[in-house]
């Protein structure tokens, strides 16, 4: 036996192991991840991909209806919400009865937290009764609906 031979043979085999190891860990963070339903990148870095020399892992916030404030309120309330990706947002108002009664976003959104405030008012610029209404957030296959209550 060549022990020159056996040396090399040892190092590949060290570098097998790291990187089962490496594709253990990344496949954990995808599963646990996808089950956070957020959405997860990885970014290798390294002279080429074999060998892999570091993984970052970066979690973004996932889309979601963040609520409003303040609740009850008169005149206006705040409506809050997460968009995670460059998404078209559609967010309406609708009264007890499921009528739509405003329709407050319709448009693109860029990834991060925003914010639209709602006056109380129908889409003729009508002032809405005191009571309870539903907003509803549909972006891509998502959707979420809360409620608030104006009071007069």
């Amino acid at each position: 036996m060549n022990l020159f031979h056996d040396e090399i043979e040892t190092k590949k085999e060290v570098n097998m192991n790291t990187k089962i190891i490496l594709m253990i860990f990344l496949l954990t963070a995808i599963v646990s991840t996808l089950c956070a339903n957020q959405t997860l990148i990885i970014q290798l870095t390294g002279e080429a991909i074999p060998p892999i020399l570091e993984a970052e892992i970066v979690e973004t916030k996932p889309t979601s209806l963040l609520g409003n404030f303040p609740n009850p309120f008169n005149p206006t309330t705040s409506i809050r919400f997460e968009v995670q990706g460059s998404r078209f947002v559609n967010i309406e108002v609708y009264n007890i009865r499921g009528q739509r009664v405003r329709t407050l976003v319709n448009d693109v959104y860029q990834a991060g937290e925003h914010f639209v405030v709602w006056n109380g008012k129908d889409d003729n610029g009508q002032d809405v009764s005191s009571g309870m209404y539903f907003y509803k957030m549909q972006t891509g296959d998502f959707v979420q609906t809360k409620r608030m209550v104006i009071i007069k």
